[in-house]
């Protein structure tokens, strides 16, 4: 008989938390904003899949691709650790309310089915995206003075749909990072 076997990719994610919201993420998982929101409001989700996920997928990845979507379902992820150890310390130290919170890097397995990113055939580039691919440019980062560059694909940046389990997160760390930025955004 064929055995079927669930390809996953290693993937990142870089959090701003408090010691008790990385224990709770590692435990419970990692929910979107708009699950977050409305996980008790079954029929609600319900509602959202069919009038706005079914019909404007695009234009939801496009908002949260500009961070126009503070209730956004998608989850961003990368397939380099450095990436999100830069933009997540960036958009942490971002946050007004930052008090004991320190910088969790997430190490995840996520099914390939799972990974939502662009392609010809499904999920358009948002513009601003498309226009840095046109114009081959790259992503700069620099973690602890080392720099690095990668093409503008779906390594950089990928997403998960609602949510990431628990039995995804592989390992939860708090990396030294004396300096980090990304395209000249200072993270630390």
């Amino acid at each position: 008989s064929a055995r079927v076997v669930s390809a996953s990719s290693l993937v990142w994610r870089g959090m701003m938390l408090t010691k008790e919201e990385a224990e709770t993420t590692r435990a419970e998982g990692l929910l979107s904003d708009f699950l977050r929101k409305n996980q008790t409001l079954p029929s609600l989700i319900e509602q959202y899949e069919a009038d706005v996920l079914s019909t404007y997928f695009d234009e939801v990845v496009e908002r949260h691709f500009h961070g126009e979507n503070l209730d956004s379902p998608l989850i961003s992820v990368t397939s380099h650790k450095d990436v999100a150890i830069a933009v997540g310390g960036y958009y942490g130290r971002r946050s007004q309310s930052q008090g004991q919170k320190q910088l969790y890097l997430f190490k995840i397995a996520i099914p390939c089915i799972d990974l939502v990113h662009y392609s010809d055939h499904a999920v358009r580039t948002p513009s601003k995206h498309q226009s840095m691919i046109d114009r081959g440019t790259l992503l700069h980062v620099s973690v602890n003075g080392v720099d690095t560059a990668y093409p503008c694909d779906r390594h950089v940046e990928s997403y998960v749909l609602y949510k990431i389990n628990p039995e995804e997160i592989l390992e939860v760390t708090t990396p030294e990072v004396t300096s980090s930025s990304w395209n000249g955004k200072i993270s630390k």
